[in-house]
């Protein structure tokens, strides 16, 4: 269903507005770092170590998707005006599954070479969730997470 009345903002300061989906991104991130810290209380782990890897996996996987995002689409706007092709021309990418109701998931991968958090989405067709769950279950049996010592 298409709600053509309701506008992509929820609110603008001067020329720049926030996006409902962005809220809702900011909500489910949050979200994901509290629960992060209550299970790695639990488990008896770091909660600063912890929440350093949030830090982390949030900075560079918003970086890295809009830098891929932009080379996928107008990989000479980069050299032309890289503040506007990364930042101020904000595209969304991540709640297209959302949209066509499709299962997704991202996955931490550890840590790479260089000390960096690694991930990757897993997507499936509409209810299909079942494959989505069974591959995250096999990648989480193959590559378990393991945090550095900071």
């Amino acid at each position: 269903m298409y709600i053509s009345w309701l506008s992509p903002y929820a609110f603008k300061i001067g020329p720049i507005g926030v996006h409902w989906y962005g809220i809702f991104m900011v909500l489910a991130i949050l979200d994901g770092g509290w629960y992060l810290r209550e299970r790695g209380r639990q488990l008896d782990l770091d909660a600063d170590r912890l929440s350093t890897i949030t830090l982390w996996t949030i900075l560079w996987g918003v970086v890295g998707a809009r830098l891929v995002f932009v080379l996928a689409n107008d990989p000479q706007w980069i050299w032309t005006d890289p503040v506007q092709a990364l930042w101020t021309s904000w595209a969304p990418w991540t709640f297209t599954f959302n949209i066509t109701r499709q299962p997704a998931i991202t996955m931490p991968l550890g840590l790479g070479e260089n000390g960096l958090p690694r991930s990757v989405q897993l997507a499936a067709a509409q209810y299909r969730d079942d494959l989505v769950l069974r591959a995250a279950r096999v990648l989480e049996l193959a590559e378990p997470v393991l945090l550095p010592e900071l």
